[in-house]
């Protein structure tokens, strides 16, 4: 009797899972942890965001005004700047996905970076009227650059994001996606499958973090034409879902000792500071 109590005992300490889901559990469960601790000590100021805002509005209104070379007030895009007090030792290649409550327009062009598709798709691909502003490149067209410093350069900066086929995406070269990771724009995988067009439009819309060897994150949160009550709440989502990832990866004590707001043209104005006890 006492030895089935034991054996039943070990039974329910065993996971009734794999190896790999319960990685997956560990993972969430640590980041519901930092989550949590980040909502506790993370106090943001509603009308301190919302006046940073409306300054930067007017400044772009200021230069915009002076200089026609700048971008029009409808391009141009608020940062948010997440500084830490130590630099995040090793980079993570996967970014982390951002869902804003309000979507932020963008000028510039997605990438789509394919593997080998059957030429129907690709072609019904590219013909897509609902992702007008996604080019589809596939993997020659591309390799042929990243050896080339220079041209992988103009080639990353041409394009506001990436994205590949989730099932290529461990194909990638460790270096194209260092390269990329280091201007915030690591690949982020979807599926292209049945649900491609819906899968890729859904995926643009979202805004996108590299965590790498840095002190210092951004992400766009907002623009200048945006009311500025709907980009303090994009500031609240992207700080509550940015800053968990980051300090799970950061060593033991690191701290996050300033946000800040940064328009182009702008210095950076903080709406968020680490308080030091006396």
């Amino acid at each position: 009797m006492l030895v089935a109590k034991r054996a039943l005992k070990e039974e329910t300490k065993t996971p009734l899972w794999g190896i790999v889901e319960q990685r997956e559990y560990e993972a969430k469960k640590k980041y519901r942890r930092a989550h949590t601790f980040t909502m506790k000590l993370l106090t943001l100021d509603e009308n301190l965001i919302q006046t940073a805002v409306k300054s930067l509005q007017h400044h772009t209104k200021v230069v915009s005004s002076k200089d026609e070379n700048v971008l029009s007030l409808d391009d141009e895009c608020i940062v948010l700047y997440v500084t830490l007090s130590k630099a995040v030792p090793m980079m993570t290649p996967l970014p982390v996905q951002v869902e804003l409550k309000k979507c932020v327009q963008t000028v510039g062009f997605a990438c789509v970076m394919l593997d080998k598709l059957p030429p129907e798709i690709l072609k019904a691909m590219k013909k897509s009227k609902l992702l007008t502003n996604v080019k589809f490149k596939d993997y020659e067209s591309f390799s042929k650059v990243h050896s080339d410093k220079a041209k992988f350069a103009q080639f990353a900066d041409s394009f506001e994001s990436f994205f590949c086929d989730a099932n290529f995406y461990d194909k990638l070269p460790k270096v194209f996606k260092e390269f990329l990771g280091k201007r915030n724009k690591c690949p982020y995988p979807v599926a292209l499958d049945d649900n491609w067009e819906a899968n890729i439009s859904n995926a643009i819309n979202k805004e996108y973090v590299t965590i790498r060897r840095a002190g210092k994150f951004e992400c766009r949160v907002g623009s200048v034409s945006m009311e500025a009550k709907d980009t303090a709440a994009n500031v609240f989502a992207a700080a509550h879902q940015i800053i968990p990832h980051i300090l799970l990866r950061c060593e033991k004590h690191t701290n996050v000792q300033m946000l800040t707001l940064k328009t182009k043209t702008s210095i950076e104005l903080p709406i968020y500071k680490l308080k030091v006890p006396e």
